[in-house]
């Protein structure tokens, strides 16, 4: 007895899903910080760097004032920074 489309559709899911690899990776991000086989000082910052070009071009948009970008580099880049220096 031939299986039904639902059922095939499932099984070649799951053959999909056997097959599926995951690919090998010099570093990954774990918990927000990036980690590896080798060194990944240069990494980590440049994630970093480019993380924080984002969202100081959105708060450059939504932002006005000296005191409201004060602000900003308080609540986003100081603790970005820090968070790298310490985890690298």
């Amino acid at each position: 007895q031939s299986p039904t489309g639902d059922t095939r559709r499932e099984l070649e899911a799951e053959e999909r899903k056997e097959k599926q690899e995951v690919e090998e990776a010099e570093s990954v991000r774990y918990l927000g910080h990036v980690t590896g086989t080798g060194d990944t000082t240069e990494e980590a910052w440049v994630k970093a760097f480019s993380a924080l070009k984002v969202r100081l071009a959105l708060a450059d948009i939504k932002t006005n004032t000296a005191v409201q970008r004060a602000a900003i580099a308080g609540a986003i880049i100081i603790p970005k920074l820090l968070y790298v220096a310490r985890h690298t």
